[in-house]
C-alpha cells in the first residue's frame, strides 16, 4: 500500500520487461521473419454470392498464410478456367526463375508452430508450398500470382485429369491384386 496516497501497489509484476496482450499471444508469426502477420480480408463477389476471405500476410517478406479452401476460392474467383491447356505457358512457368530450387528449410506453421511439409501445389505449377495438414498453406511472395498464371494456362485442369487417371490406374492395380 502506498504510504502517500493509500492505493495498492502492484508488486507482483515488478521487473517484467514486457507484457503481452491477448491479441499478441494469439497472433500468427511469419515462419521466416518471425514478425506478426497482418490479417487481410478479401471481399469477393461471385454472382449473387458475396463473402469475405481471411488471409494472413507478412509485411516484410510478403509471404501469405491461407487455408487450403480459401486458396481454392481465390483461384476460382480470380481465374477463368480455359477451354484448353496451354502446354507452352505451363513449360515456361516450370522453367521460370521462381520455380528453380532455392535454399530452403522446413518452416514452422504460423498457428501450431510444428514444421510444415513441402509439396508441389498441382502438377507442373512450379510452386512448392509449405503445408500444415491442420491449418493451411504458406506461399512465398509471388507464388500466388504463379498459381493464378498456372490455373489460367490450364494447369488446374491438367492436374485434375492427372488425378483422375491415377485413380483409374490404382483401381486397375487393386483389381489385379484381388
Amino acid at each position: 500500500m502506498c504510504s502517500y496516497c493509500g492505493h495498492r501497489i502492484d508488486v507482483d509484476l515488478q521487473g517484467s520487461e514486457q507484457a503481452l496482450t491477448q491479441d499478441e499471444i494469439n497472433a500468427l508469426h511469419c515462419p521466416d521473419c518471425e514478425l506478426v502477420l497482418d490479417q487481410i480480408i478479401l471481399e469477393i463477389a461471385n454472382g449473387s454470392n458475396t463473402g469475405n476471405l481471411k488471409i494472413s500476410r507478412c509485411s516484410n517478406c510478403l509471404g501469405i498464410f491461407v487455408e487450403r479452401e480459401i486458396l481454392d476460392q481465390i483461384l476460382d474467383h480470380n481465374v477463368r478456367q480455359p477451354s484448353e491447356i496451354n502446354h507452352r505457358l505451363l513449360n515456361n512457368l516450370v522453367e521460370s526463375n521462381r520455380s528453380q530450387p532455392k535454399d530452403w528449410r522446413y518452416r514452422p506453421c504460423p498457428v501450431c508452430r510444428t514444421l510444415m511439409h513441402r509439396k508441389l501445389q498441382g502438377q507442373r505449377s512450379g510452386v512448392v508450398v509449405d503445408s500444415c495438414r491442420e491449418h493451411g498453406l504458406w506461399l512465398d511472395s509471388g507464388e500466388l500470382r504463379q498459381l493464378m498464371e498456372w490455373s489460367r494456362a490450364g494447369g488446374e485442369k491438367l492436374d485434375q485429369e492427372h488425378r483422375e487417371q491415377e485413380k483409374i490406374n490404382n483401381q486397375i492395380v487393386n483389381d489385379k491384386i484381388e
